[in-house]
Order: C-alpha cells, then sequence, then structure tokens
C-alpha cells in the first residue's frame, strides 16, 4: 500500500499559493480604475510573479524524487502564530506596544536570550524603527493604546 505524504516543503508551497492568490484577488479590487497608470497595477504584477513562482516551486516540489517527511519544527509555527497575532491585535494595541512584544517574545524564544535582553534589544529596534518611520518619513503608525499625538505635541511644545 503506497501511502502519499505531504512534505513540509510542498505544505509551505500550497500555503503560498493560497496566500498569493488571495492577494492576487483583492488587489484586482484596490481601485474602479484598471490601466497601468492605476493604483492597483504594482499589485496585480507582483502578486500575479508570486502566484506563478509559488505554482512552479509547487509542481516542482511534487514532482520531484520522493523524500522522507520532514518534521516542521516548532520555531516555525511560533514565527507563524506571532505573525497572526501581531497582525490581529497592530490596530487595536498600536505599533509600539504590539512590535515591542512581538519582537521581545521573538527574541526570547528563537534566540534563548535572557527576558530582559530580549525585551531590550525589542525596544531599541522598536523606537528606532519609530523614529525613522514617524519623525524622518511623517508615516502614521497605528497608534493603539498610547496617545503618540499628545505626547509629541507636549515633546514639541517643550522644546519651543
Amino acid at each position: 500500500m503506497n501511502r502519499m505524504c505531504i512534505t513540509s516543503e510542498q505544505l509551505f508551497n500550497l500555503l503560498l499559493l493560497v496566500f498569493s492568490s488571495f492577494f492576487l484577488y483583492h488587489a484586482f479590487h484596490i481601485t474602479e480604475d484598471s490601466g497601468l497608470g492605476s493604483s492597483a497595477s504594482i499589485p496585480i504584477m507582483a502578486f500575479s510573479v508570486m502566484v506563478m513562482a509559488s505554482l512552479m516551486a509547487l509542481g516542482k516540489s511534487i514532482f520531484s524524487s520522493v523524500r522522507p517527511v520532514e518534521k516542521i519544527p516548532r520555531a516555525v509555527f511560533l514565527v507563524l502564530l506571532m505573525i497572526l497575532l501581531y497582525s490581529l491585535f497592530l490596530e487595536e494595541i498600536g505599533f509600539l506596544i504590539s512590535s515591542l512584544v512581538f519582537i521581545g517574545v521573538l527574541v526570547f524564544a528563537i534566540n534563548g536570550s535572557r527576558l530582559v535582553t530580549s525585551f531590550a534589544l525589542a525596544l531599541l529596534v522598536v523606537l528606532v524603527t519609530y523614529l525613522v518611520f514617524r519623525i524622518v518619513f511623517k508615516v502614521m503608525l497605528p497608534e493603539g493604546m498610547i496617545p503618540e499625538r499628545e505626547i509629541l505635541f507636549y515633546l514639541k511644545n517643550l522644546f519651543n
């Protein structure tokens, strides 16, 4: 009895195909305009390439020689779970807190550092990222529970 098992590579390629197809579908609904100069043209092109590449990778992984089933490391599941939770709570909690928790937990779990060291590194990364995007590029990041505008207004008035 020949039992067919799916490998982690095939599972990854299948998930990549599903997600890129999902995003391609939604890219077509970005705007009513359908020209090459529309705001949807770049996402449509990018996700079309992703769909084709994931189809080719899935086909290659299916039709290649049979390999034993690999066990997917727990770290992969942890990273996927953390990305899902991060994307779910980013708007409600805000960029600063959710990014601090996301990076701190991942560094602690994957690197095995001490908890204080992991969150100190996460705090440094989040602050640098915040300063670059919010102050230099003037990009509005999800505010969440921390009243960033009021704090920045207070700091601005403090130095004027």
